[in-house]
């Protein structure tokens, strides 16, 4: 019997061959595929659910990130190294939840069922991901998918504080400050109302960006009077 570490190194090879033709390195990093982009990166990675010693099912998520954006939102981040700042990302799904608004599984019990499964796989991917990751790199578009706190929102990131630091780090970015103070109080008073754990590092980083806006207007201005 094929052990079920050696099916899923088998999907993985198989994948590798196909994520290639969309701009993908065809080397797998941790069950993930990775695509370098203008404004940072782009992921397709695969989380195995093992049923030993019969099967195992697949999912596949993709996700984005803005480099500018992640170096903001890590700068004051002392539970990561250095290394795993770079590896952290701004947005994503799991493919089924962008589809059909629920996990998508692929099952494999044989090396017979790789072929299939690999193909499937690769469909939804062109299908479901790639319009995805094309549409949401942009960082207009981005905002607008992270500035809401529905369940809409909640797909893109489903952490909230995670969602609300992201969503006025891109109005920064941006340079929409008007945007940003809108979606600060909006995000501050959901959080406030729920409790959440995240508030004080969130309100951090608000008053941050908030301080940072400032010094580039007296930048502007002394500029100006030279």
């Amino acid at each position: 019997m094929t052990k079920l570490k050696d099916l899923q190194d088998t999907l993985l090879s198989r994948l590798s061959e196909e994520v290639e033709r969309y701009g993908f390195d065809k080397k797998v990093r941790g069950q993930s595929f990775s695509k370098k982009t203008p404004l940072g990166r782009h992921s397709f990675h695969l989380s195995f659910i093992r049923h030993p010693p019969t099967d195992f099912d697949v999912t596949a998520d993709i996700a984005i990130r803005f480099d500018e954006l992640e170096d903001i939102l890590n700068e004051n981040n002392n539970y990561l190294s250095k290394a795993e700042k770079k590896n952290t990302f701004s947005l994503g799904a799991e493919i089924g939840n962008i589809s059909e608004g629920r996990q998508k599984r692929w099952t494999v019990a044989s090396p017979a069922d790789v072929e299939n499964v690999a193909q499937s796989i690769m469909d939804a991917f062109a299908t479901i991901g790639i319009p995805y990751l094309e549409k949401h790199s942009d960082m207009e578009t981005a905002l607008e998918a992270l500035s809401g706190d529905d369940k809409a929102a909640w797909l893109h990131v489903p952490f909230h504080d995670g969602r609300a630091k992201a969503a006025i780090g891109l109005a920064f970015l941006l340079g929409q400050r008007e945007r940003f103070s809108q979606i600060a109080a909006a995000k501050t008073e959901f959080l406030t109302s729920r409790n959440e754990q995240g508030l004080q590092s969130f309100l951090q980083l608000r008053d941050n960006l908030e301080r940072r806006f400032i010094s580039q207007l007296e930048e502007k201005a002394e500029g100006h009077q030279r």
